[in-house]
């Protein structure tokens, strides 16, 4: 047996007596947008998910909005990399940064620890593709050399230049 909905019509009703305010003379003004518009374009689109899964989309959302931090920091030097242009430049709402990072010395922090783990992953993958300790050697120092070359490294190095908390310092030295 199903469950009774009150009869809106009956004594009983908290509604009852009540009366309902005439609306027929009520105007509504015209609105440009939702007046011509479909049901469909009235709905805010989903945000789309580009990868396979939800943790790859964020991985590459994340190296989206690296990329464009250095981009930027090249570009027009370390004052100009701010949450909103990082955003701007790849693609996201500007409130979409805060699922990646709190502030921008997070992101000044997250760009430098990346461009550290990246300098020395490579320079530890070039020595130990040699045995001979000389040319582990010269590895060192052509992949010192390059990683100094480097842009990503650079701009990177303009951003912490350009201040970083004592907290983000301690974190890009730990990925040292």
């Amino acid at each position: 047996a199903g469950h009774a909905r009150p009869d809106p019509d009956a004594a009983d009703h908290p509604s009852a007596g009540r009366t309902v305010a005439d609306t027929s003379s009520v105007t509504v003004p015209a609105c440009p947008v939702t007046d011509n518009a479909s049901e469909s374009e009235l709905v805010a689109p989903m945000p789309r998910i580009t990868e396979a899964t939800v943790a790859a989309h964020r991985v590459a959302q994340l190296t989206r909005l690296m990329d464009a931090a250095h981009e930027i920091a090249e570009e027009g030097g370390a004052e100009a990399v701010t949450l909103a242009s990082v955003a701007q430049r790849a693609g996201l709402a500007r409130s979409s940064m805060y699922g990646y990072f709190a502030s921008r010395d997070d992101l000044i922090v997250a760009v430098c620890e990346d461009a550290v783990v990246t300098w020395c992953d490579t320079i530890v993958r070039s020595m130990t593709a040699e045995a001979d300790p000389e040319r582990q050697l010269r590895s060192y120092v052509e992949a010192q050399l390059a990683a100094a070359a480097d842009t990503r490294h650079e701009s990177a190095m303009l951003l912490l230049r350009s201040g970083v908390s004592a907290e983000g310092l301690e974190r890009i030295k730990a990925a040292h």
